[in-house]
């Protein structure tokens, strides 16, 4: 793909040449990893750096970056400033080496970062911010199936080969091109998603995720009650006066994203669907979820929501994608206890209803 400049007088397109950061004389680590370490949500919304050019081992190897998703989970990001070549099987070791790393060693690998940049702030503090945990839960991490994430500005075709290929056998690693142009004098940096394309990732970190029936669950499936669903309502207005563990604050924007779901009870609803239907894009879904999961894994003890997921079809060339379905005596539910709530709480959550389309 190419950038162009319109004129808007004449009607032509003029396309904007692409440039290299060597070319540019922009430095791998010094500028690349500086631009992107500040600004880790250009790689991915919500990411959290902890470290970087980490590398607690004898090697002498260190990783570029170190951070935490949306999720908790464990994130190696490795950045070359031009081709790509040969990244991904350095990124693969680094991901076997800091598997199963305990959140104290993720503490003190930025509580080191911190320090080493003289910057303020409580490491403990910080990452259990971001994991969005209240007062007296132990925080968790997922360290023992490292994400991956690979930025260049291009990719070899037997990168990306070996790269599918993982994938394809559960391996979350992902390519995010990033081509520098010159406009007009300004350096710009087009950032764009290449493995997987971002319609279908939600549906495949759905399906990497699902634990296999045979294995023994940390937290069992559990049918929701009436008096389970009237307690989530009440944790998502007030989590302190419910006496959730799993939070410290309201989570309006949870509330509204069921809302949707509720207002629709028995149909599969798209996450694209969900989005348009609501306030949020489909990438703030997936990390309200993401919260939502760890709410009801600590508060109510199960690993299931009160609706279902499942990866279908969608209308347009997205692929499969995450759809969702909320039982109609659960919606039932749902919007009685919503209902039921004072008039201040009900206006710091509840939405208007969604009109049915169709």
């Amino acid at each position: 793909m190419a950038l162009y400049r319109i004129d808007e007088t004449g009607g032509s397109l003029r396309e904007i040449p692409e440039t290299t950061l060597s070319g540019e004389g922009k430095r791998e680590r010094h500028d690349l990893q500086r631009w992107l370490r500040d600004h880790p949500a250009v790689l991915e919304e919500g990411l959290f750096v902890l470290a970087e050019e980490f590398g607690e081992w004898d090697s002498g190897r260190r990783i570029d970056l170190l951070a935490l998703d949306e999720r908790g989970r464990l994130v190696v990001v490795e950045l070359k400033r031009d081709e790509g070549a040969y990244m991904d099987l350095q990124a693969l070791r680094y991901a076997a080496m800091v598997a199963h790393m305990t959140f104290e060693q993720a503490v003190a690998a930025h509580e080191s970062w911190l320090r080493a940049r003289a910057t303020g702030g409580d490491a403990r503090e910080r990452i259990a911010s971001h994991l969005a945990v209240g007062d007296g839960v132990e925080p968790e991490i997922e360290s023992a199936n490292p994400r991956i994430l690979l930025a260049a500005r291009d990719f070899p075709r037997e990168l990306t080969t070996l790269v599918l290929w993982l994938r394809d056998r559960g391996v979350d690693i992902a390519c995010i091109r990033l081509l520098p142009y010159r406009v007009e004098g300004t350096l710009v940096l087009d950032v764009t998603p290449v493995i997987p394309l971002p319609e279908a990732d939600d549906y495949l970190v759905r399906v990497r995720e699902k634990v296999n029936e045979s294995e023994p669950r940390k937290y069992p499936v559990i049918s929701w009650t009436e008096s389970d669903i009237e307690r989530l309502v009440r944790v998502l207005a007030d989590p302190v006066e419910a006496g959730a563990r799993s939070a410290s604050v309201p989570h309006p924007r949870l509330a509204a994203v069921i809302d949707v779901l509720a207002d629709e009870p028995d149909v599969w609803l798209s996450i694209v669907t969900a989005s348009d239907r609501g306030d949020e894009t489909p990438h703030q879904i997936r990390g309200l979820l993401a919260r939502l999961t760890r709410m009801v894994r600590i508060d109510f003890g199960r690993d299931n929501w009160p609706f279902e997921v499942e990866g279908r079809s969608s209308d347009t060339a997205e692929g499969r994608i995450a759809h969702y379905r909320m039982a109609a005596e659960i919606a039932g539910w749902w919007k009685a206890a919503r209902r039921s709530m004072p008039p201040s709480e009900q206006s710091s959550t509840e939405q208007p209803p969604v009109q049915s389309v169709g």
